[in-house]
């Protein structure tokens, strides 16, 4: 099973969870069916892109939202992404960078 189908499963069932509904009620408001919701949520069924659109639409949130993996990185990653952001940076961007770090942490 790809990974990427496993982290969709999951961030199905955070999504779903978040907005309090069940698989049945997903699966009703998608015109999916719950099976095929948990299907997607525990075994990271291989979703069609117009699947994913359904899903979305019952979740109410965009699709892009589905593919939002990294909303729980632990720090050591966000440490990493920071520093290669950072790195690759030059000029006004890491101007601009330096403004918001010092804005946020400051």
């Amino acid at each position: 099973m790809a990974d990427s189908a496993k982290l969709l499963g999951s961030r199905v069932r955070e999504l779903r969870k978040q907005k309090g509904l069940t698989q049945e009620q997903l699966g009703e408001s998608s015109n999916i069916g719950a099976q095929y919701i948990s299907l997607v949520e525990r075994e990271g069924a291989n979703v069609t892109l117009a699947l994913a659109e359904n899903i979305a639409n019952g979740l109410q949130v965009e699709l892009k939202d589905l593919f939002d993996f990294d909303h729980k990185a632990n720090d050591e990653q966000l440490r990493t992404t920071l520093k290669n952001m950072i790195d690759s940076a030059e000029g006004e961007k890491l101007q601009q960078l330096h403004r918001i770090i010092k804005a946020v942490l400051i």
